[in-house]
């Protein structure tokens, strides 16, 4: 089988974008490697620019991570789009009508395929950093299968996240008038090319990020002026010589052009959690073609070696309670400093804090170490990776996933979950599919029901025993898979 797959960047990116995206890509493409004879193609667009060819096209890529010789993903033919007229990720293009459809790329895209296929799979991971007329290929390859999955909302969002203006979940965007003012501040398109074309340079002559011999080149190079648009052109419509008529219209007709485009043209979307799937519905992606599809992950191999803790989650009375993740709005990380903040010292005195997360805001990390006094102790560490994961987990007891956005299925929650450790989670995105248990999940922004929680943990009242009765167990990369092609096939 010869099976295609898209992500706006390159899982061998040498500055880790993308997130869990990324990692599952990486963890599919070596799973496939590895286990199966298929013929695998990659493609990545809107992040590579050229400062001395502008001209569009598709290339081998030429940069990131190097693999050793013996590795199976090597195995994978890596392709990316250069001079995407759509930038990636999804925000740095916001508003613009490229996203849904742009002939020169989608003249380059079909070519492509017309060399290195046809494919019997093509499978988007997003359609980030492309035009949405990607999908299209169905109606000149009516045999093959196109799936997309659903790790974001791109299709329905035009900020990607359902979240509005930094701030808050989005549940109603008032006809698109709402997205006018959802992002404030973008940098120019012109700007943002510069900067990513100085870096694909650079790249390529093998001077890569977070080595001193990148940044020095690359400010002469891209210019550290920063420039912004203080408004989105596309959210204005001419309606006569004398007047710009604001509307929301246009963000309205985006979403309901890609959500066409997918309805008409793909065989799957794979939501990555039932309440991905609901959203999905919600917006008017059809059901008949909504699948719902846990990822798999590397970690479910240590969820199987180790033992189901059983009775009371603290120890000697003390809950070792952690937050990992970054420190970022939607992720819940600013609501988990204000809960500590308010918490009564009498439920706080039983908890040693465990912060884990790059230092990003030291006026909220302050705010945390203020609370000492209330707490029976605090440790900090400023990010992990996977070797110092191991240790960091040895100490934690519960984790505290606070999502304030819809977090699809998030990837610090599995993390959680595959090492046995029980987590308390806000009531957005798929991470309560997780627990399977309510008593283990609150309301998004009601610290009280949150402070229940760790009383009643702190009790006794809830414990592994209730908690490992409903867990959900971690999808293995070979059970996820068999159920892609399962679909793959079907």
């Amino acid at each position: 089988m010869k099976i295609f797959y898209y992500n706006w960047v390159d899982y061998l990116d040498n500055e880790n974008r993308g997130g869990g995206v990324s990692v599952y890509q990486k963890n599919l493409l070596e799973e496939l490697s590895k286990n199966t004879d298929h013929e695998l193609y990659f493609l990545c667009s809107g992040i590579s620019y050229d400062l001395f060819n502008t001209k569009l096209r598709i290339e081998p890529i030429q940069h990131g991570k190097e693999l050793k010789k013996d590795d199976s993903l090597n195995k994978v033919k890596r392709f990316e789009i250069i001079n995407s007229r759509v930038l990636s990720p999804g925000h740095s293009s916001f508003g613009e009508t490229e996203q849904i459809e742009d002939k020169e790329m989608d003249d380059l895209f079909f070519k492509f395929v017309e060399e290195y296929g046809p494919f019997d799979v093509m499978h988007f991971n997003n359609i980030e950093g492309i035009p949405a007329s990607f999908l299209k290929i169905k109606q000149k390859y009516p045999n093959t299968k196109v799936i997309l999955s659903m790790h974001n909302y791109y299709p329905i969002c035009s900020q990607v996240n359902l979240w509005y203006d930094e701030k808050e979940a989005c549940e109603d965007n008032y006809y698109g008038k709402k997205c006018i003012s959802c992002i404030h501040h973008k940098a120019k398109k012109e700007v943002v090319i510069r900067s990513n074309a100085t870096a694909y340079t650079l790249k390529k002559f093998g001077i890569v990020p977070n080595t001193k011999y990148f940044y020095k080149p690359f400010i002469t190079l891209a210019g550290t002026k920063k420039r912004i648009d203080k408004k989105i052109p596309d959210s204005r419509y001419k309606s006569n010589d004398l007047f710009f008529r604001v509307s929301g219209i246009p963000f309205m007709e985006r979403r309901e052009k890609i959500i066409n485009i997918i309805n008409e043209n793909c065989d799957y979307v794979l939501a990555v959690s039932e309440r991905v799937r609901e959203i999905c519905l919600g917006y008017g992606i059809k059901n008949s073609i909504v699948r719902t599809d846990y990822i798999g992950t590397k970690f479910s191999e240590s969820y199987n070696q180790i033992p189901t803790p059983k009775g009371k989650m603290t120890r000697n009375g003390k809950l070792n309670l952690s937050y990992l993740g970054y420190m970022r709005r939607d992720k819940g990380f600013y609501f988990f400093v204000d809960a500590l903040f308010d918490m009564p010292k009498e439920l706080a005195e039983h908890i040693n804090l465990i912060v884990v997360a790059k230092n990003s805001d030291q006026g909220q990390l302050n705010r945390i170490y203020d609370q000492i006094w209330k707490f029976n102790d605090i440790y900090y560490a400023n990010g992990y990776n996977h070797s110092t994961l191991p240790k960091i987990l040895e100490r934690i007891d519960v984790g505290l996933v606070p999502s304030l956005w819809e977090d699809n299925l998030p990837q610090v929650a599995i993390e959680y979950l595959s090492n046995k450790i029980p987590i308390i989670t806000s009531n957005k995105g798929g991470a309560p599919e997780l627990s399977g248990n309510k008593n283990f999940t609150y309301d998004s922004l009601n610290k009280k029901e949150l402070y229940s929680i760790l009383e009643k943990i702190i009790s006794g009242e809830l414990n592994h025993d209730n908690y490992w009765k409903t867990a959900r167990a971690p999808v293995s990369m070979k059970e996820h898979s068999d159920r892609l092609f399962s679909q793959y096939y079907k």
